[in-house]
This record gives C-alpha cells, structure tokens and sequence, in this order.
C-alpha cells in the first residue's frame, strides 16, 4: 500500500518534498517491523537526505528519521554506524521536547543500549547516569521509570 502512495505521491509532490520524505520513513518503518531491514535503510537515508535539503537544521522530523535508521542498523549489528545516527539524532530530540518526555528518556535509554551492544560500557554508564538524573527530576521517588534506569545500569556494570 505503501508502495502505491509514494508513486501517487511523485505524482502529486516535488521529489524533494518533505511529504515525500514522510512517506518513504512510513514505508521504510514498515519494511522495518517486517524485518526487510536491507530494503528500509535506503529509503530511511532518503528520506533524511529530502528533510535536509527542505527542513531547517535540526529538524525534528530528520532526528526522528535518524533514530529510526539507528534502529535498522542495530538490527543488521551495524553498531558504529548506529551510534553515530543517534548521536545526530538526539540534539534535535532533546531539544524538541521536555526533558522528562518519553521520547527524550526513551531515545537516551535507546542510545546506553545500543552503546551498551557496541562494546563502550563507559560511555552507555555516563548516558545512563544523565537519564537516571532526568527521570529523578520528574518522577516521585520509587516510580517504575527510576527502577527501569537503575536496572538498565545495573546491567551495563555487571556486564
């Protein structure tokens, strides 16, 4: 389905449009969740090519696209490359949202994670440590957010 958007769409859009950007992270996404990750991370690095062209710096939309490409190379075991869309991504995450949004804890608990997988448990303890002080910010102590950081750290050292 997706597939006969995008051809409606470059009928309809500029191939340089964000909407057409949009479109081609939908059906890289859903490649995705098909496990089809070879096929999504072309149209993934399309459709950030489209949103940086077209969008301003830092644009929600390509940080977005980014941490979802990161998905699709800790998937292929890629994980240099990975951590590098993420540490692009994050910046414009952070700044978009409030520091105790979901998205913001859930992408830097992405990103200890991927660190964790790639071999640099100093670097996932320090992301983690940053987060277990954001999620203490926001939530009241014995909230299942700080338990889930300290677990998640606790993991990290114990590996």
């Amino acid at each position: 389905m997706y597939r006969e958007v995008l051809g409606s769409a470059y009928k309809i859009y500029a191939p340089n449009d964000p909407n057409i950007a949009t479109i081609l992270r939908n059906l890289a996404m859903v490649m995705h969740n098909q496990g089809n990750d070879a096929d999504a991370e072309p149209k993934f690095r399309k459709a950030i090519a489209i949103y940086r062209r077209t969008l301003p710096q830092g644009s929600i939309q390509e940080a977005g696209t980014r941490e979802n490409l990161a998905r699709v190379l800790i998937a292929q075991r890629r994980f240099k490359e990975a951590e590098e869309a993420m540490r692009r991504a994050l910046p414009a995450i952070i700044k978009a949202y409030p520091a105790g949004h979901a998205y913001v804890l859930n992408s830097l608990k992405q990103y200890a994670r991927l660190l964790q997988m790639g071999g640099k448990p100093m670097k996932a303890i320090a992301v983690l440590t940053d987060l277990l002080a954001r999620v203490r910010k926001e939530f009241p102590p014995g909230h299942p957010m700080i338990h889930g950081c300290l677990a998640q750290l606790g993991r990290v050292m114990l590996d």
